[in-house]
């Protein structure tokens, strides 16, 4: 992956969608905190916390201050708080979550995790095997990469070929 070429990719999309550099708040900082993140990930969204969501192509990148409302909203069971992070979404709904111990970034079956509360989302999160700036790097570089869970499945199998 070519770091330079991702953050000025992301300074033109940050300028073209009028998103601006914004801190961490406090009380973003104390959810971190609670879920005990790693650090690799505080230090990137650090670097990218924006006033507004992000649109790289097709899957989006949410505003780091809404993580926690919009983890407490969307998952099922205070078990998989403290295991996944939902940063983003994908071009159907799925959420696209960070797995805080393997720090790779995949994408959660949102048909069944909204249908079914008692869906078990270690088996609906489809891992991308990347960490967040592989996997948005991707996004926008590579054609034909995955934008929901399903064409995730797809992408794993293929690889692994």
């Amino acid at each position: 992956m070519d770091e330079n070429q991702y953050y000025e990719k992301v300074k033109e999309l940050t300028d073209q969608q009028r998103c601006y550099k914004e801190s961490i708040s406090q009380e973003t900082k104390e959810y971190f905190k609670s879920i005990n993140l790693p650090k690799e990930l505080y230090d990137f969204f650090e670097k990218n916390s924006y006033s507004n969501f992000i649109t790289f192509k097709k899957v989006i990148f949410d505003k780091v201050n809404t993580f926690q409302r919009n983890n407490k909203e969307i998952l099922n069971h205070e078990k998989y708080r403290k295991k996944y992070l939902i940063i983003g979404n994908g071009l159907n709904g799925d959420p696209i979550a960070v797995n805080l111990m393997s720090l790779h970034v995949g994408f959660i079956f949102h048909d069944i995790l909204f249908e079914d509360e008692n869906a078990d989302v270690d088996e609906i999160f489809v891992d991308m095997k990347s960490t967040i700036s592989e996997f948005y790097y991707n996004s926008i570089f590579r054609d034909k990469f995955p934008v929901d869970a399903y064409q995730a499945e797809e992408y794993i199998k293929n690889v692994s070929k």
